[in-house]
């Protein structure tokens, strides 16, 4: 009962005036039976629907779409096919148009694989675009699996651009192949994906006799599906540090540093970082042993490993936050459906999206008042970014900060000598004309007489027992002695 379009048409029906809603017993004094109306409720769905609302009702939407025309048609397969195993391999492929458009002309684009949309074995996936003119994130396939093995998403990528091709009649590019098309995928760290991904760009390959661009002895039908990896494929940044923020309790602090140094563009040790993981605990090891093994891991985070140019690699999203706002956007229809009501769904939702887009071309008119640019979008990343640090700063264990003891021989050369009442908040010691005063270089500060045997070491959390007569801070070469509430003083640089 909590369905508001059944409620208002429900009201609408009953001419329903009262601000509560009008319960069913109101329609009938039997329909307060839960049990009879789940039963008329069953009817009416075989009814409507009767090959059911799962594949078999699935295949029966694809015929109903076979014969529209060729902008409405949303749904455009239904298949199974034998992978390892001997396991069943479902396939639905969605695809508008305008969204096999998209897909054919993008340069970058990001994929992912959701849970929530669809109940039980199915799964969602979405291959995202960015529309550069309109500066708004655009779904260009969308595909409902039961399989997330390597050979399941080389048949899910073959089928979505051969459907894409057949729609638009042009083929799929990729740039570090035809000189042209896709620049840069973008996923998370699946296995399954990666390699269906490089499986695919092996089949594109495997008549062509040209020259690797990027490594010119090599010729393209030569390069294996990690081989092509390298050329085009990236790891989600946002994943990758999300999935290192949730194994710090269990890894020690210099292997937590050491994993997150991966992910960069600029040429380092990264044989001394992988060293120091692998003398780390067991999860940092295992998370370690995981990149390796998967082969295309580390090119993929690790820009000098890989054979993106640097250009390329910068220009491109880092994340697919685009992919997962697109799934929580269609989630907000409803979650756990069948597959038949996924699909529903998720064809209103993405000729919605089309028809804003349309009208923005044609009218100019835009889905908010502010218009979508470079800049705005930079400024909210930077913001969200900033809380998305403090929620992480806020989640983490707090540390007690380390203390710094600084001792005589890592101090510089004194200052000259200077005759003042050193004063603490305990003792006040007058100064003599052998008295010595030492500023450290940066934390901590050590005050004491050329009579003592030991310098009194002082921390960056302590204060220093410094101060001038009848003055609050004294100014040196390096900082200054600023007055605490407590009487003491603490050393700022």
């Amino acid at each position: 009962m909590t369905d508001s379009g059944f409620m208002a048409n429900l009201h609408q029906q009953a001419k329903w005036t009262s601000v509560f809603d009008l319960p069913l017993s109101a329609l009938h004094p039997s329909l307060g039976n839960f049990d009879h109306v789940r039963r008329l409720i069953n009817n009416l769905r075989k009814e409507r629907y009767p090959n059911g609302t799962g594949f078999t009702g699935a295949i029966q939407l694809v015929k109903v779409h076979a014969s529209l025309p060729e902008d409405n048609a949303y749904i455009h397969c239904t298949e199974t096919h034998i992978i390892e195993g001997g396991k069943v391999f479902y396939l639905v492929i969605c695809m508008s148009k305008f969204m096999a458009s998209a897909l054919i002309c993008a340069r970058y684009i990001s994929i992912d694989t959701a849970f929530k949309h669809v109940h039980g074995k199915w799964q969602e996936f979405e291959m995202e675009t960015w529309d550069e003119n309109r500066m708004i994130s655009v779904v260009g396939a969308c595909a409902y699996t039961t399989s997330q093995s390597s050979r399941a998403h080389f048949i899910l990528f073959t089928r979505i651009f051969d459907f894409a091709k057949q729609i638009t009649s042009l083929p799929i590019l990729f740039h570090h192949i035809h000189g042209t098309g896709l620049h840069i995928w973008v996923a998370d760290a699946h296995r399954g994906q990666a390699l269906g991904a490089g499986m695919y760009c092996q089949q594109l390959c495997c008549n062509l006799d040209g020259i690797c661009p990027m490594e010119p002895g090599r010729k393209l039908r030569d390069l294996d599906p990690y081989d092509h990896l390298q050329r085009f494929y990236r790891l989600c940044t946002v994943h990758f540090k999300q999935h290192i923020h949730d194994l710090r309790s269990h890894i020690s602090e210099s292997a937590y540093i050491a994993m997150l140094s991966i992910a960069t563009t600029t040429e380092y040790d990264i044989e001394g970082a992988i060293a120091i993981i692998k003398n780390g605990r067991v999860k940092a090891q295992s998370w370690l042993k995981d990149k390796i093994d998967g082969k295309f891991a580390i090119p993929a985070l690790y820009h000098p490993r890989s054979k993106i140019p640097l250009d390329v690699w910068q220009a491109s999203p880092s994340s697919t936050n685009r992919n997962e706002q697109a799934h929580r956007n269609i989630n907000c229809d409803g979650i756990n459906l069948t597959l038949l009501g996924g699909i529903m769904h998720g064809m209103h939702y993405d000729f919605h999206m089309q028809s804003s887009l349309t009208l923005h071309s044609t009218l100019g008119i835009y889905v908010h008042d502010q218009l979508s640019t470079v800049y705005r979008h930079a400024q909210t990343s930077i913001g969200r970014q900033v809380l998305s640090q403090r929620r992480i700063a806020k989640q983490s264990p707090r540390k007690s900060p380390q203390k710094t003891v600084v001792y005589q021989s890592d101090i510089i050369p004194p200052l000259p000598q200077l005759s003042f009442g050193l004063k603490t908040s305990k003792t006040s010691i007058a100064s003599s004309s052998n008295s010595t005063t030492n500023t450290p270089h940066n934390t901590g500060a050590i005050c004491h007489t050329r009579e003592n045997t030991r310098p009194t070491p002082y921390t960056s959390a302590a204060p220093c027992p410094q101060q001038m007569n009848g003055s609050s801070s004294y100014p040196s070469y390096y900082g200054q002695f600023q007055s605490s509430e407590n009487g003491g003083s603490y050393y700022r640089q």
